[in-house]
């Protein structure tokens, strides 16, 4: 009578199987691992993660989609295409864990396909550039991974640095703060032109968590006082266009200066997530 054994052997299947023959046991043999798996989920063409609808060619080789809308013929065979959707593989796909697009950088991560461009999003180990190269001036070449950015900030332009979730911006010229709060990087810009203040801040995306920020000016009597929020947007790249179109803080010199006591703008900055209260 034949007997079952579920011993673990540092064999591979084959020579499991075989092993189980000669003593006439039965080896139950290992499945391959997740990422032997998911070759088989990748394009012949790319080598990519096949993007659904997979399809068949007529002797049954698949293909993503973004691959055949660029070819005539089976890129493996030379058949046509069937366009007939592989169902069964494009649930596996849609239910197996990928590996981040970022993990030769680091990244341990892995999402079913549907969940990772969430991920990605936000993902620590994404390539990130200097926010503040080529603002006012300001040059740094500076890249690396986006859990590094604070890092960077800290300890390379600690004159446009600040930490916490308020701070003051008192000068009366054009100024852009950093500012760490929350685990995350912001940009504060600040700008004089054509008679008006403009104020913007803009959230580097380190998350996908959601931020407001306030902008507060009050005269030294304290009888007046202006209060301006708004939505945080991650950076745009395009200041001039943010400043000028986005719904940001705009006051013109006549309002502004009620504000000015000493030569200074008493002007104070506040970031807090949204939807928690103060």
């Amino acid at each position: 009578m034949r007997t079952h054994s579920a011993q673990t052997a540092s064999h591979s299947p084959a020579e499991e199987q075989a092993v189980g023959m000669a003593q006439n046991v039965d080896i139950l043999v290992t499945v391959p691992a997740t990422e032997q798996l998911l070759q088989f989920l990748l394009c012949p063409l790319c080598s990519n993660r096949m993007v659904q609808p997979i399809t068949f060619c007529e002797k049954g080789h698949n293909i993503c989609s973004n691959c055949k809308d660029t070819m005539d013929k089976c890129p493996t065979c030379g058949s046509q295409f069937s366009g007939i959707r592989n169902i069964r593989l494009e649930i596996i796909s849609q239910w197996s864990n990928f590996t981040c697009a970022n993990v030769a950088l680091g990244c341990p991560v892995m999402r079913p396909i549907e969940l990772m461009a969430d991920h990605l999003a936000s993902c620590a180990y994404r390539k990130a550039t200097c926010p503040l190269n080529k603002v006012m001036d300001i040059v740094c070449h500076w890249e690396g991974p986006l859990k590094d950015l604070i890092f960077h900030c800290s300890e390379s332009h600690q004159k446009y640095f600040a930490e916490g979730e308020s701070f003051m911006s008192s000068s009366l010229e054009d100024a852009v703060n950093m500012i760490h709060y929350c685990d995350e990087v912001f940009i504060c810009h600040k700008r004089f032109k054509d008679g008006k203040l403009y104020c913007a801040v803009e959230k580097v995306g380190i998350s996908q968590a959601l931020y407001t920020a306030s902008f507060i000016l009050n005269t030294v009597s304290g009888s007046e006082r202006i209060v301006f929020t708004h939505t945080v947007r991650n950076i745009s790249g395009n200041l001039n266009y943010l400043l000028e179109y986005g719904k940001f803080l705009k006051l013109n010199d006549k309002l502004v200066k009620r504000f000015i006591s000493d030569g200074k703008l008493a002007l104070q900055v506040m970031i807090w997530r949204a939807n928690v209260k103060k």
